[in-house]
């Protein structure tokens, strides 16, 4: 095994090569496409090169002209660059991506109430993409939640498939019982106004509420059961107060806001209809930004166009 040294300019990279692809089993890596056609002697600057394989590192940013090859990463055992390089052809693979990446797994891992084993995050331009199979919806949930939370993601997009392990595999009767007596004992969900139907392990969620909470706090609790592995929170506010100074109140709720205090927000209202546009520094933040709209008396609609800037 022949350990990459730096770059040009003192940068770790923090990548290895390894002779031979039974090098590469023997430290539980794996490989990015097919087996290398041959060996990569050295991780040196400017380049190393083998075949059609080449990795060049400068200036803090790793360039990949890739079809096939083997790349990891000495730290997390899996390729840095994974993710950044999905086509034949050069595609440049930004070190803040691999950075990145290593964060998202590092909060995902973090995480008491996520079991991120299997969890595979890859990284491009700043958006995070989840691909998983998990044993519950509130699993699926909380892995999309971590990220929210991590420096420098722009936007996350996920694949998890929920998979109900035997053992909390329940019938549709028992599955509505659950869901209407979780509705029915909490007290945040107005009684009556809300509507399930069920099937094979669907939830479907109808009617109305006065308040957006009302209507999360409905898909929070159906999320929590088990045996659900699908909820479609269909679910609409209709507030049962005007809206009054709203534009002042969400903008003042937002100046209040530690997170978003400082952010490029404009906020325009339309009826009871709040239009957000502008810039926030991270997903949590937009997150942020679109409860405290919602917030306001007499909403009956968000649209979140802000974007995120780290």
């Amino acid at each position: 095994m022949n350990p990459a040294g730096q770059s040009a300019d003192g940068i770790a990279l923090n990548i290895v090569t390894f002779e031979t692809e039974q090098a590469l089993t023997n430290h539980r890596f794996i490989t990015v496409a097919s087996a290398l056609p041959g060996l990569i002697s050295s991780f040196d600057p400017p380049s190393a090169q083998t075949g059609k394989n080449q990795r060049k590192a400068s200036g803090g940013r790793v360039y990949c002209s890739v079809e096939s090859g083997i790349g990891v990463d000495a730290n997390q055992g899996v390729p840095p660059w994974e993710g950044c390089n999905r086509s034949s052809g050069k595609q440049d693979c930004d070190m803040d991506d691999i950075e990145l990446r290593r964060e998202v797994l590092e909060e995902l891992a973090w995480a008491p109430h996520l079991d991120a084993t299997n969890v595979v995050a890859t990284v491009r331009d700043g958006v995070v993409n989840l691909t998983s199979v998990v044993s519950s919806l509130a699993e699926k949930r909380a892995a999309e939640r971590a990220v929210w939370h991590v420096r420098g993601v722009r936007g996350i997009a996920q694949e998890i498939e929920v998979q109900i392990p035997e053992a909390r595999r329940y019938s549709d009767d028992e599955i509505a019982h659950q869901v209407l007596n979780a509705l029915r004992w909490d007290t945040q969900i107005p009684q009556d106004r809300v509507q399930v139907t069920f099937e094979r392990g669907i939830v479907t969620l109808t009617g109305s509420v006065d308040w957006q909470f009302q209507r999360a706090e409905a898909e929070e609790r159906v999320q929590q059961l088990s045996g659900v592995r699908r909820l479609d929170n269909r679910i609409i506010v209709v507030p049962s107060v005007p809206p009054d100074d709203t534009k002042r109140r969400i903008e003042r709720a937002l100046h209040r806001h530690a997170q978003l205090h400082a952010a490029k927000i404009v906020v325009d209202v339309e009826g009871k209809k709040i239009i957000l546009t502008g810039e926030v520094s991270s997903v949590d933040a937009r997150h942020a930004a679109e409860d405290a709209a919602w917030s306001a008396a007499g909403v009956a609609e968000v649209s979140n166009g802000l974007v995120v800037q780290p």
